[in-house]
């Protein structure tokens, strides 16, 4: 079935200078004790009173915390869908900076990087990057009310995963905060957030951010790894040697995190869990996109250089679609 999908997809092979508006979205319906949306509804309300503005995306720099590790290829996968729906539909969820702290006319992103990367790279491609500008509301932040309002964003859209929270956790106490407050922040219990610590405290930084996101790894294994390098820790520095390797970077972050594990004398995941490397479909030497299945579903990613076959496709995948139920269904005829 998949294969017959492809054959088909290979066999087919300026924005206003500045505004301001008031309107808000409307803010989502809470469930009771959901601190998470409880601190985006009070999110919402202060940006009531804000104007959205247009930005220079070049004139921004990213938050001074980090919150997300962006080098797997599957984040790059998530970027690019991102991009190629501001191209679509543009940028329908303003970014939240303050002025830069020490650089004139710059700012500094509150929350919002991923839509602001995407910007960025559209103006870089675009023939006329002066046309391209950043929907932002500009509010006067301090650190600490900075870092409340980007843990608010990522509690909420940015679906971080189980070890990136937990290096979230590290930069909230990084600014003062106590644990105990982090419950409300982060949406979890005092319990959680002690179990996000020590992993902290037994798994190396270096280690974590050569992992890389560990996408659909949770606290189980986690906690896991922490135990098995607490009882070896003879084998840390091998695995630390391990991790930095091109042959490790090579693989996805979920299979970099089996490989740690069994170093340790851990138990990997499935097999069957882990996803499979993208296909590349080409005709001839011409890249025509990258198909790949993973737990959520089939995703067929794009180069640039096929942007006009990806709206095509988009266009027609109705037709396509019709196409294919009946021959799948003349196939169950047979």
């Amino acid at each position: 079935m998949k294969k017959g999908i492809l054959k088909t997809l290979t066999s087919a092979a300026g924005q206003a200078h500045t505004s301001q508006t008031n309107s808000m979205p409307v803010a989502p319906k809470r469930a009771k004790g959901s601190p998470v949306l409880a601190n985006a509804e009070k999110a919402l309300r202060d940006l009531a009173g804000d104007s959205i503005v247009n930005l220079d995306p070049h004139r921004i720099e990213p938050s001074p915390f980090r919150d997300r590790m962006e080098e797997d290829a599957e984040a790059r996968e998530q970027q690019d869908e991102l991009k190629r729906s501001v191209l679509k539909e543009g940028q329908k969820i303003p970014v939240l900076v303050r002025p830069h702290p020490s650089k004139p006319n710059c700012y500094q992103l509150a929350y919002g990087h991923r839509r602001w990367k995407a910007i960025k790279e559209i103006a870089a491609e675009s023939d006329r990057p002066e046309t391209v500008f950043l929907r932002a509301y500009v509010r006067d932040l301090t650190d600490a009310e900075l870092i409340h309002e980007q843990t608010i964003e990522n509690g909420v859209r940015e679906n971080l995963s189980w070890i990136e929270k937990a290096l979230w956790a590290q930069q909230l106490k990084s600014t003062g905060i106590r644990q105990r407050e982090m419950t409300s922040l982060l949406g979890v219990s005092e319990a959680e957030v002690s179990r996000l610590f020590k992993v902290l405290n037994s798994v190396p930084e270096a280690m974590i951010r050569a992992i890389g996101r560990a996408d659909g790894i949770g606290r189980p294994s986690w906690l896991e790894l922490a135990e098995k390098m607490e009882a070896a820790p003879d084998k840390l520095e091998t695995a630390l040697a391990l991790s930095q390797t091109a042959d490790f970077a090579s693989l996805d972050s979920p299979k970099r995190f089996d490989l740690v594990i069994r170093a340790f004398g851990g138990n990997a995941r499935n097999t069957n869990q882990i996803p499979k490397a993208a296909t590349e479909v080409r005709l001839g030497q011409e890249l025509i996109c990258s198909a790949k299945s993973n737990r959520t579903g089939f995703q067929l990613s794009f180069p640039k250089s096929q942007n006009d076959f990806g709206e095509w496709l988009s266009q027609n995948m109705e037709r396509i679609y019709t196409d294919f139920t009946a021959q799948k269904a003349d196939k169950s005829n047979d």
